[in-house]
């Protein structure tokens, strides 16, 4: 089975309700696991999602998923960090990795 790595910067505002969703055209997410997960520079865990517990949604034709990053996700944690999205096959390894920079926007306060 072959390997795949694919670099991509997300940037994000703090606090705000967002999502990130990925589509292929010649490869089926049947049986599919996917899961992200976002850390600080000191390799610190900020968040984690998973299909199975959720927060990400493989789509009805099985191309794509959508990862909804909820407000608490991202509040307080304004900066650069690292995330990683696997995608792994039935036996829990993975095929396609997604990652980059995970950029936390500070956010905008009204004054």
């Amino acid at each position: 089975m072959n390997y795949a790595k694919y670099s991509y910067n997300i940037i994000r505002q703090e606090g705000n309700l967002s999502g990130f969703s990925v589509e292929f055209t010649e490869l089926s997410l049947t049986d599919r696991f996917v899961s992200i997960q976002v850390r600080d520079r000191n390799n610190t865990l900020i968040f984690e999602k998973t299909t199975p517990t959720g927060g990400i949604v493989i789509n009805s034709d099985e191309k794509g998923f959508e990862i909804t990053f909820e407000p608490e996700d991202t509040k307080g944690y304004a900066g650069a960090h690292q995330y990683e999205i696997d995608i792994m096959d039935n036996m829990d390894r993975p095929f396609l990795t997604i990652g980059g920079l995970f950029i936390i926007e500070p956010e905008i306060n009204d004054r």
